[in-house]
């Protein structure tokens, strides 16, 4: 296995390659902050960006940090109740308390927009009802899409989602998930380039016979090239992603860790911390790169040709991430093609949809239903190569 890694490791390309990845690690981490902007104060235009920005608005969440009761939801709205009509309401407490405001809009938002109005209704004693009001309204709008039992398992899901909320900061939480989603799609295109000549490396340099002699290495030299590629793409997966955290952590700070996404993610029927969010994202990342890069070794394996392997695994790892954007492709096959190891790293879509998959009678959320199918690409492309390496050893 040690020659295998030497052998990824010393190639001039990989050398660039990793530099450019090192160049997009610290792009898509530096550029959310500098899109964060917000004015100084309710009689100000002015505009502070950046990391300014940020201090200013996590000043601002302190007047709102903690558990978030229905007294305190119903305190606020009479803080609302003191002001001459919504609309100033709106424009002094976005700036001084704009943690509940948030989740106020989120909960009681309407097609007019009115959503003050629709909170003092109640004064926010059904507000941990809400999510499953907007939770239906989305339903309504394609319906036709889930069947009956589908929409009491989601609705099911959403009552038993952990309350009350925990109020604090955690904008960045969007931003980062949203980088890694961009993160992950580069980095699936750079893994393919770096594994696409595993086995064609040797047969380029006239040393695949020499290797390949001994019918009793076949075996080792593919488990070596198998162990060699999975522990690449965790190093390199696990060292971008910690660089990335790494630099939300310095231009945002973690505050939110423990805090339920459903302060960002109202309609979420993911029963997540933000700190589980980006673990999972992690992780699911991790097993869907690894999942992509045995793709690109049993096809170097077949055909033992560098250019056609990165051309076939490009067209099959990203050709269905624009057929989904076909508007009208069917839902069955939007479906299936959502579950596909690609959208493994999509952590932000994946917690946002609605979608419940059967395996085995069983409701699983789209992140199990992508692990699962994850796990059945990875293990299949294990045995065939196992077989492979074991066929050609009795022809041998």
């Amino acid at each position: 296995m040690k020659y295998e890694i030497k052998k990824i490791l010393t190639r001039k390309y990989n050398k660039i390659i990793w530099a450019i990845l090192c160049i997009v690690v610290i792009f898509v981490g530096v550029i959310p902050v500098t899109t964060v902007s917000t004015i100084v104060d309710v009689n100000s235009s002015n505009l502070v960006k950046g990391r300014k920005a940020v201090q200013l608005e996590q000043e601002r969440y302190k007047n709102s940090e903690g558990e978030l009761t229905v007294e305190k939801i119903s305190a606020f709205i009479d803080k609302i109740d003191d002001f001459p009509s919504d609309e100033q309401a709106y424009s002094n407490l976005s700036i001084s308390e704009p943690a509940i405001l948030k989740v106020l809009s989120y909960a009681y938002s309407t097609s007019d927009g009115s959503f003050m109005a629709e909170a003092k209704k109640t004064r926010g004693r059904d507000f941990y009802e809400k999510n499953k009001d907007q939770i239906k309204g989305l339903i309504s709008i394609n319906e036709d899409n889930y069947k009956t039992d589908e929409k009491q398992i989601i609705m099911d899901k959403a009552q038993n989602l952990k309350t009350p909320y925990n109020i604090t900061y955690a904008k960045q939480w969007n931003l980062l998930y949203k980088s890694f989603g961009l993160l992950y799609m580069i980095m699936a295109f750079i893994i393919i380039v770096q594994i696409s000549s595993v086995f064609s490396y040797e047969k380029e340099i006239s040393m695949d016979k020499i290797l390949m002699s001994s019918a009793r290495n076949r075996g080792q030299i593919v488990n070596n090239k198998i162990k060699a590629t999975v522990l690449f793409i965790s190093v390199q997966w696990l060292i971008s992603s910690f660089i990335l955290v790494a630099i939300f952590g310095v231009n945002f700070g973690l505050s939110g860790f423990f805090s339920q996404i459903q302060i960002e993610y109202f309609t979420s029927i993911y029963n997540l911390t933000f700190g589980e969010a980006l673990i999972l994202e992690i992780i699911l990342g991790l097993l869907t790169l690894i999942s992509i890069g045995l793709l690109t070794i049993v096809i170097n394996y077949f055909n033992e040709n560098t250019v056609k392997t990165l051309l076939i695994s490009i067209v099959i790892t990203f050709v269905p991430v624009i057929v989904l954007r076909f508007p009208n492709l069917s839902y069955t096959l939007r479906r299936f093609i959502e579950t596909l190891p690609i959208f493994g790293g999509n952590i932000h879509s994946n917690i946002l949809t609605l979608n419940v998959y059967q395996v085995l009678n069983i409701p699983v959320l789209r992140t199990t239903k992508i692990l699962l199918n994850t796990l059945i690409i990875s293990i299949a492309i294990f045995l065939i190569l196992q077989f492979k390496a074991k066929s050609l050893r009795r022809k041998k």
